[in-house]
């Protein structure tokens, strides 16, 4: 009796849960990549929209992309196991400037970020 006490005073101790947000990056700005269009120099889009993330070469043209990531997680944590659920959603632009860099001639964005969620770890982040 007393080791059946002592095993589960053990177990209800060394429990715990936890709820993480972490982000990369700073948020981007629907408002700002709305100004973005076809013709828009390239010096104002890295005024609007800061230094991007990444720049890829496509051979005569060029590509800035800009990335925001956030992360939430939730676990459960019990003395041998612990269950987590991790939901990790992203903003990205990608700017593609014309032959020479100068100028924009697609604009291609999507907004997810802010659609990441807490959830226990049996949940399904993705259902609405």
């Amino acid at each position: 009796m007393i080791r059946s006490i002592a095993l589960l005073s053990l177990c209800l101790l060394s429990s715990g849960c936890f709820v993480t947000r972490y982000s990369v990056n700073q948020k981007l700005s629907p408002e700002a990549a709305g100004q973005i269009g076809p013709g828009t120099p390239a010096a104002e889009v890295v005024e609007l929209l800061g230094a991007p993330t990444d720049v890829v070469q496509l051979g005569h043209r060029v590509a800035y992309l800009y990335e925001f990531e956030q992360s939430k997680m939730t676990g459960l944590l019990a003395m041998i196991v612990g269950f987590m659920n991790s939901d990790t959603r992203s903003d990205r632009i990608w700017i593609f400037l014309g032959p020479g860099g100068n100028e924009v001639s697609h604009v291609a964005s999507s907004f997810d970020a802010d659609k990441a969620k807490n959830g226990m770890p049996w949940s399904d982040l993705d259902e609405e």
